[in-house]
């Protein structure tokens, strides 16, 4: 007996919700300015990857907020975390995921400056 109300269960529970990847680790949600950076952008990146269980056919109503700025400032080192994704449905949040750069980003110096304004010169002189 105990075994048929199992296969019951799974057989209700397998028709009723399904598993909905939302993200996967790595994925880039947005590219953000640097100031005083060696390079001028980063890559922000889901941490993790990102899913959840769902009734079957809410899956249509997943909302995505992104709570990230739209500039920060170096040093940015890799990993470091520069915000959050929350999913939701119905204004309920379903799934939370860390966002994080994807790349480090050194601070500008007096000797990468110096190198940066080398190199341009020399471009210009090949011409």
């Amino acid at each position: 007996m105990p075994l048929s109300f199992l296969n019951i269960s799974r057989k209700s529970f397998t028709t009723s919700f399904s598993f909905k990847e939302l993200g996967k680790k790595d994925d880039v949600v947005k590219t953000l300015n640097v100031n005083k950076g060696v390079k001028s952008s980063v890559e922000a990146v889901f941490s993790d990857n990102v899913g959840t269980l769902l009734e079957k056919g809410k899956d249509k109503n997943i909302e995505q907020i992104v709570d990230i700025p739209d500039e920060i400032s170096a040093p940015v080192t890799a990993g470091q975390k520069l915000g959050e994704v929350n999913f939701s449905v119905n204004g309920n949040v379903i799934a939370k995921v860390d966002v994080v750069a994807k790349n480090t980003i050194e601070k500008t110096n007096l000797f990468t400056i110096s190198k940066k304004i080398y190199y341009s010169w020399v471009s210009l002189l090949r011409i």
